[in-house]
């Protein structure tokens, strides 16, 4: 099971904490901290869902399947707004930058790495393709600035890679 919790964006005040989950069932879950109560946001995914990534504004959440997927899913909306086919290899994690513009998308084999596209155009090649690793990526965090990209891999290694695109 993957949970995410929303962040706050820069400089606003937190909004009212929300949890989500996904797993086996296929399915993206809200959850209120506060009640414990879950209510579906998207179901029959296709897949187990094995990670989830908030974008800054907490209106979509990214989330990866098992069936090598990539779906957003507009939360106000609860349903799939942009899906990224990766056919070759099951992703592993996805994280967006801090600024919401790209979102990085790990895959399992080292020879896939990392990709890191823009977050409002998914169906367009990769701004960058990141590897380096023996063994696949199983975290990703993007550090403050957007700038810098740390993975951590099965192979028991932390890269940092600098991003100088737009």
């Amino acid at each position: 099971t993957s949970i995410s919790i929303q962040p706050s964006p820069w400089g606003a005040p937190p909004p009212p904490p929300q949890l989500a989950s996904g797993g086996r069932d296929n399915a993206v879950w809200l959850w209120d901290p506060a009640s414990g109560q879950g209510t579906a946001l998207a179901s029959g995914l296709g897949a187990t869902v094995v990670s989830l990534a908030w974008h800054p504004s907490g209106k979509q959440l990214a989330s990866a399947g098992a069936d090598r997927t990539v779906r957003v899913i507009d939360v106000a909306a609860r349903k799939v707004v942009q899906t990224l086919d990766l056919g070759s290899d099951p992703v592993t994690c996805v994280q967006y930058s801090p600024d919401g513009r790209h979102l990085a998308v790990a895959l399992a084999r080292p020879t896939e790495g990392v990709r890191l596209f823009d977050a409002a155009r998914l169906e367009a090649p990769p701004l960058a393709v990141l590897v380096g690793h023996r063994g696949g990526v199983v975290r990703l965090v993007f550090d403050a600035t957007g700038r810098r990209l740390a993975t951590c891999s099965a192979d028991k290694t932390v890269r940092v890679w600098e991003w100088v695109g737009g």
